[in-house]
């Protein structure tokens, strides 16, 4: 979940929905899943602005695990639990929202990251980070050179 989900205190309600549709929320936790004999472990983190807790969703997580984490908020990787993470995927930023050519986002990015990392591929202390823009707005209700995504990946280890 997300930092609007809490804003609007529906929180609830959309982890419900989530389920109904047949999806396996992750909030605060680690699932190990074996992927043809190879054990990966998919973490998730709630938002880090509320009751996101990396320390307790990697707690059983070991070095030699490989592990992916998805998080809202891409400022997870400033976390000092971050050292037993392979890959970090995360949104939060909506890529900017107003881009330009060449500038890109025109808004101030709401993360502590800042400005280079609103959407794409990126290396943070030697933890590949994903970000994803993801299919809506926050506050102006309009997106300008940064088209909605929805990102499908292959990740082979």
């Amino acid at each position: 979940t997300g930092n609007h989900e809490y804003h609007a205190q529906a929180k609830s309600d959309v982890i419900d929905v989530l389920k109904q549709v047949g999806n396996d929320v992750i909030e605060n936790e680690t699932r190990t899943i074996d992927v043809n004999g190879k054990a990966l472990r998919l973490a998730g983190v709630s938002d880090i602005w509320f009751d996101g807790d990396l320390g307790k969703t990697l707690e059983n997580v070991q070095p030699e695990d490989t592990t992916l984490l998805l998080a809202h908020n891409p400022d997870v990787v400033l976390d000092p639990h971050m050292q037993h993470v392979d890959a970090v995927f995360a949104g939060h930023t909506h890529g900017g929202q107003i881009r330009l050519p060449w500038i890109g986002p025109i808004a101030r990015i709401p993360t502590q990251l800042g400005q280079v990392y609103d959407k794409g591929w990126f290396t943070y202390n030697g933890i590949p980070l994903f970000i994803t823009s993801g299919v809506s707005e926050s506050g102006t209700r309009a997106r300008l050179f940064n088209l909605p995504e929805i990102i499908l990946m292959t990740i082979q280890f």
